[in-house]
């Protein structure tokens, strides 16, 4: 899927549609709906449109909360540990389902809304999760990874489970048409990796797209038609809208310009769609199926929208979504103190992303939201900015390259997908640009052996879920794989003495950092004590690593620092927020990314804010 290359923290939002201005017009277009303590996201609305489910980690864990919307009254729902993913509510209203994951498991939980009662549908050892329900709330479809990933149908009165698919590979489904008579799913890994639907009186399962080369995402159901949307990632191009027609099989193409758009949601009555569009920074769009038009709310002038699943309210164009009113910033942390301080020139509404730091330790490179590559140098209040080569491409993570200072090196791509990313370099002095590879499929992050050996994450088959590394040597200009898992996608984060580099996957079920060595061909698991350890990162010295870690009381991704003397590990932050992006400024200081805000729900009225977009 499209490589995510921000980190943001998200607020939600709920858009309004169309419908005549009320009698208090004169009301904001956007005002707070929910306001808790911590962040808030994901919101699902009930079938009636009076309920709205959403997480929130104002208890510290991240929790399910129900909001009633005419009371504006919230309830948590959920307690303990694990991830709670996956909410759909059944059709009357009375339940909702949920996975629930614990240490690389998981299991269907259900919660009556009357009693509050929650109980489990599956057990750990089926390992089950991504529940639907039919449309009579009699059975749902799910699915269960044992040796592959399979869709099975369950039903609620028997409790007996039947196996749907089978095709050798990890199969997704997306839930029942509006009539119930098919499931759709998506294969992984089989001799096709397109959509598919079974109909579930004759077994008889439909491909739904043919002769295209790539994938499709986040596929879903029409409430009223047997039609599927989807977003497209085919045959090298940008990321596009469709729909499918399931018993004709013919395509619908709903955008089609040079640019990223994706997350598509159709409305109950299927009539509009609402999608993402990526043009240097993240819109919200409108597209009437009617009317063959497409309007841009403009929430990106005063919000920063963020790229997660939209969710519609029934009979109502009401419309709830993620973004955030705060901005990304390069902070630095002191080891004996603990101090933060921001570091990148605090410009007003810009995004700083992707900081790194020269040898001299003068220079500082990160990107902006347009993913410009940004250059400054404090002491001579010097700023150097490269753009991209053409509009819509993108120049990320700039690194320095070892023994040249006036060279850098960055992730170079005509888009979202990592399919077009290659590394380049560029000379400072002269501003020549020079492409490093040609292979595609490398994503962030990356590193330096050394001036002439780079490390990446680079996933050969585009499938955007199995990475490897993989090492590119400029001198001969050939690039190999070095470390392959089967299962787990790995990272390299940073190398020392040439011979070095440590990575982290999740080789054990859960992120742990590695090092391996360049001369032996071997790595073994760095011991932090500590679960989920990514962004592994040596000091300038080499004898101590800094890292990412959530394995503490609050479930907190913090910053911590093993020393490879033997002391002890020590946390260096214990903010909310995820930072992320670490590199060493000096032997004393780390620098990093991330943003400091609470999320809440918030309402936009799209009739008065399309009032006001006009008088803009």
């Amino acid at each position: 899927m499209k490589s995510k290359i921000l980190f943001l923290i998200p607020i939600l939002f709920w858009i309004q549609g169309c419908d005549p201005l009320p009698e208090n017009a004169d009301r904001p277009s956007l005002i707070k709906l929910v306001d808790a303590d911590g962040d808030q996201e994901k919101p699902r609305f009930s079938n009636s449109g009076k309920l709205m489910v959403y997480s929130s980690n104002e208890q510290g864990l991240w929790q399910i909360f129900l909001y009633d919307l005419e009371s504006k009254e919230s309830k948590q729902l959920t307690t303990g540990s694990g991830s709670k993913n996956h909410v759909q509510w059944s059709p009357d209203d009375n339940f909702i389902t949920y996975t629930l994951g614990q240490r690389n498991q998981s299991r269907i939980e259900r919660i009556d809304l009357t009693t509050l009662k929650r109980d489990s549908i599956t057990s750990w050892q089926q390992n089950a999760s991504n529940a639907h329900w039919s449309p009579d709330g009699r059975k749902l479809v799910l699915d269960r990874k044992e040796e592959d990933k399979n869709v099975w149908l369950l039903d609620l009165t028997s409790g007996e489970q039947t196996q749907l698919t089978d095709l050798n590979g990890d199969e997704t489904n997306f839930g029942f048409s509006f009539d119930a008579e098919w499931v759709g799913f998506r294969p992984r890994g089989s001799t096709t990796n397109h959509l598919q639907a079974i109909h579930l009186e004759s077994e008889r399962v439909k491909q739904l797209i043919n002769d295209q080369e790539g994938f499709e995402w986040l596929p879903r159901w029409s409430s009223n038609a047997l039609e599927v949307s989807f977003y497209s990632t085919w045959n090298g191009e940008m990321t596009d809208i469709w729909l499918t027609e399931v018993l004709s099989g013919s395509l619908i193409r709903i955008t089609d310009e040079n640019i990223e758009e994706f997350g598509p949601s159709l409305n109950e009555n299927s009539n509009k769609v609402a999608y993402f569009y990526h043009n240097g920074t993240m819109q919200v769009m409108l597209h009437s199926r009617d009317m063959k038009q497409n309007t841009n709310l403009a929430l990106h002038k005063d919000i920063n929208v963020l790229w997660d699943p939209m969710s519609w309210l029934p009979n109502e164009d009401q419309l709830a979504f993620s973004g955030t009113s705060e901005y990304s910033k390069i902070h630095s942390i002191a080891l004996q103190d603990s101090e933060s301080r921001l570091l990148a020139p605090n410009r007003p509404k810009e995004h700083q992303y992707h900081p790194s730091v020269d040898e001299s330790g003068e220079w500082i490179a990160y990107n902006n939201e347009e993913h410009e590559i940004i250059l400054i140098n404090d002491s001579a209040k010097e700023v150097i900015s490269i753009p991209p080569l053409e509009k819509h491409h993108m120049a990320i993570f700039p690194t320095w390259i070892p023994n040249q200072p006036n060279r850098i090196s960055f992730l170079y791509g005509e888009g979202g997908a990592t399919d077009t990313n290659n590394l380049w370099s560029i000379d400072l002095t002269s501003k020549r640009r020079e492409q490093i590879t040609k292979i595609g499929g490398i994503n962030r992050p990356y590193c330096w052996i050394d001036d002439d050996l780079v490390a990446f994450a680079h996933d050969p088959t585009t499938s955007y879920s199995n990475y490897e590394i993989w090492v590119h040597r400029l001198s001969t200009g050939k690039a190999r794989r070095l470390v392959k898992h089967e299962t787990a996608s790995l990272f390299p984060t940073h190398s020392y003495g040439g011979d070095k580099l440590l990575f982290y996957g999740k080789i054990e079920g859960v992120n742990q950092i590695y090092e391996y060595s360049i001369s032996s061909g071997t790595y073994s698991a760095v011991e932090t004590g500590m679960q989920n350890a990514k962004w592994g990162q040596y000091s300038t010295d080499g004898r101590s690593i800094a890292f990412v870690s959530s394995d503490n009381d609050e479930s907190f991704p913090d910053i911590y620092v093993l020393s490879l003397d033997g002391l002890a590990t020590k946390r260096l932050t214990t903010s909310p927020e995820e930072e992320e992006n670490l590199r060493w400024l000096d032997e004393y200081q780390v620098i990093y990314e991330f943003t400091r805000s609470n999320q809440d729900i918030y309402l936009v009225d799209v009739h008065r804010r399309l009032e006001e977009i006009g008088r803009r």
